[in-house]
């Protein structure tokens, strides 16, 4: 269970988000331009395959109640904008009996979607087993190093912080700083006695048992190891408060392989002498370590579109707009709740926009017609505003 839910939060946290603004409400998908062109096929996979369990919830629905679908089909818009529809017949509607059919029809794609994405989480939770945290980072090579830091070891320690307990993103946050060499290891404070005693060679003249650590003022040859895991941080420090000198990059970690801990001191750049990862394969067999990080990617990016594009769907759909289901609602609520219409009208049912041959039939009842047209041109309105004010937000 617990491996369920790192994977899940590892796939709700990836994909495209860290490409949207998060000051912005609303964040257009456009490959190449505002996601990059190599997400276009998991966008529209995803946005298609939407499309359809949409236009198959209408299809079942109708067929359920009695009624045929006329015709379906599906398409690509340029760019790349798929669309996937289903034309039933004239239903003739007046009687409750009748205009509960009509909204079970209607609601059955957006309905459908919402058990899709249920679904998406719930493959995503039964795939847990196969992956657990590695609660730090697991080690998968380590050049040069392989008898202290050996592969398939997990990275507990890094600098001054014990990450076994953090979550996979702030993990991540920290080794990226340090691999970066944009973070630096903390202060140690020094005794006044060994610092005067120390010498300054190896500041001059680097040799590989001591490391040029300064005071602000000189520097001092000191084992690394020995004032990383011996000395105190500088925290009330009654000695000197040295670090180590920026040329020399050191950082100290701690790895623990078979319930054994052993601390190592590392020169250089962090991320080109050790890799690591956040989750581990529940069998290594299955997939290597190497392959960790790849799968769960591409797993995080497919399941990020599904579950945006599903929400998206869910939504448009049921926004009042001419030729979308959330119009059609609209006008049966309007005869059935608000008017209490009683005679029968034809109107058409489930008809799409996306589809070029969907008809378009006038309402016989011009109160109700009115109204439609009124909600449907206010809700336009406002969705051209929201989308025009995402796109102005972009540049």
């Amino acid at each position: 269970m617990y491996g369920a839910v790192q994977l899940v939060t590892s796939l709700c946290r990836g994909g495209g988000r860290e490409y949207a603004r998060r000051d912005s409400l609303l964040y257009p998908l456009v490959p190449g331009a505002t996601v990059p062109l190599l997400h276009a096929v998991p966008l529209i996979g995803t946005a298609l395959a939407g499309q359809l369990v949409h236009e198959a919830g209408h299809a079942i629905a109708a067929s359920l109640e009695g009624v045929s679908p006329m015709r379906v089909g599906a398409s690509l818009f340029f760019p790349f904008v798929p669309v996937a529809y289903v034309v039933l017949p004239q239903l003739r509607r007046g009687t409750f009996e009748r205009r509960r059919v009509a909204l079970r029809v209607i609601s059955a794609g957006v309905w459908h979607n919402v058990v899709f994405l249920a679904a998406l989480f719930l493959v995503a939770a039964s795939l847990g087993p196969l992956f657990t945290d590695a609660n730090g980072l697991l080690v998968e090579h380590a050049n040069g190093l392989g008898s202290w830091v050996p592969a398939g070891s997990t990275l507990v320690v890094l600098g001054d912080r014990n990450i076994s307990d953090a979550s996979a993103q702030d993990r991540m946050a920290l080794w990226d700083a340090f691999s970066r060499g944009d973070a630096l290891e903390a202060g140690r404070c020094v005794p006044d006695e060994l610092w005067r005693n120390a010498t300054d060679t190896c500041c001059t003249s680097p040799n590989d048992t001591h490391a040029c650590f300064n005071d602000g003022s000189a520097g001092r040859c000191l084992d690394p190891l020995f004032v990383f895991t011996q000395l105190p941080p500088c925290s009330g420090c009654v000695g000197r408060c040295v670090r180590s000198s920026p040329d020399e990059r050191l950082i100290h970690i701690a790895v623990t392989r078979d319930k054994s801990v052993q601390t190592v001191v590392l020169r250089g750049t962090l991320g080109m002498a050790v890799s690591t990862h956040t989750l581990r394969p529940a069998v290594r067999a299955l997939v290597g370590y190497g392959a960790v990080d790849v799968t769960v990617y591409y797993m995080r990016l497919w399941y990020w579109y599904a579950l945006v594009t599903g929400v998206a769907l869910c939504i448009f759909n049921m926004l009042p707009l001419p030729g979308l289901d959330g119009s059609a609602y609209v006008r049966v609520v309007i005869e059935g709740h608000v008017i209490g219409q009683q005679q029968s009208s034809d109107v058409p049912l489930g008809d799409d926009l996306e589809d070029p041959a969907a008809p378009q039939e006038r309402a016989s009842d011009q109160f109700a017609a009115k109204m439609q047209r009124v909600i449907e041109r206010v809700t336009l309105g406002v969705t051209v505003l929201a989308l025009v004010g995402s796109i102005i937000s972009l540049l």
